[in-house]
């Protein structure tokens, strides 16, 4: 499975929920429209009974297990929330984080990965938006840490998560059609490995400009992330050409 499950609401069944629970004991309700963080609640299962949860948004509330799908079919809109479950995810340092991977398409499905970055959120934060606290790496960055605590190769990470992210964007190629780019957002899990979180169909570029910032001006890699940036701004434009 390249992504993590998730599902409406209104398409919810009770044995779903159940599912979610038991594999994470957190379930995230997120907008499908949503970005940057915003509008998510969290439902946690109580450590001490299975039976007891919590619903949290602005407040917590208390809710048993056996009303949560009706609770969450009256509170927030059925058919413009979703349900995820909590991944097993890698950490840093007790910080949360993700790849954000943009694919681009220059014209006739020629979609290639234009470049990729790492955003970590603060400490204890499920947040990686670099707009809020997050803060951008380059992958790079991640060899000895991810080599050292997970024993894995952070090379053979960014191999798999290419080959994720083509094969989706011709997925949705298949289904839509040509289109000029896509930014996947993949988590690198304990025990599925890099898998989708979601996909946009306007991502940001600020990443680039964030992990140039992040070295020292006019090094290498702070060149090189400032021509990904350019390039990711300027193969939009050449799509918009080709499709005249």
């Amino acid at each position: 499975m390249f992504h993590i499950q998730s599902v409406l609401i209104k398409d919810a069944s009770e044995e779903v929920v159940d599912s979610f629970l038991n594999y994470s004991n957190c379930i995230y309700i997120k907008p499908i429209r949503g970005h940057g963080g915003k509008n998510i609640a969290i439902v946690k299962q109580s450590q001490y009974n299975r039976e007891s949860l919590y619903l949290i948004t602005e407040s917590c509330t208390p809710v048993k297990r056996k009303y949560l799908l009706e609770t969450l079919k009256t509170e927030f809109k059925p058919s413009s929330y979703l349900l995820q479950p909590k991944a097993k995810v890698v950490e840093v340092n007790n910080s949360h984080f993700d790849v954000r991977a943009i694919v681009q398409n220059s014209g006739n499905a020629n979609y290639q990965v234009t470049g990729m970055g790492v955003r970590i959120g603060s400490k204890n934060s499920w947040i990686t938006n670099i707009n809020g606290d997050g803060k951008a790496i380059s992958i790079y960055e991640l060899r000895e840490f991810y080599q050292k605590n997970y024993g894995k190769s952070i090379d053979s990470e960014i191999v798999r998560i290419t080959d994720i992210c083509l094969k989706c964007s011709y997925k949705i190629h298949e289904k839509f059609g040509d289109f000029a780019e896509v930014g996947f957002d993949i988590l690198l899990t304990l025990d599925k490995g890099p898998i989708v979180l979601e996909a946009n169909s306007q991502p940001g570029r600020k990443i680039f400009k964030a992990i140039a910032n992040s070295y020292e001006e006019n090094s290498a890699e702070f060149l090189r992330y400032k021509e990904l940036r350019r390039t990711s701004v300027r193969l939009p434009l050449i799509f918009a050409l080709n499709h005249r």
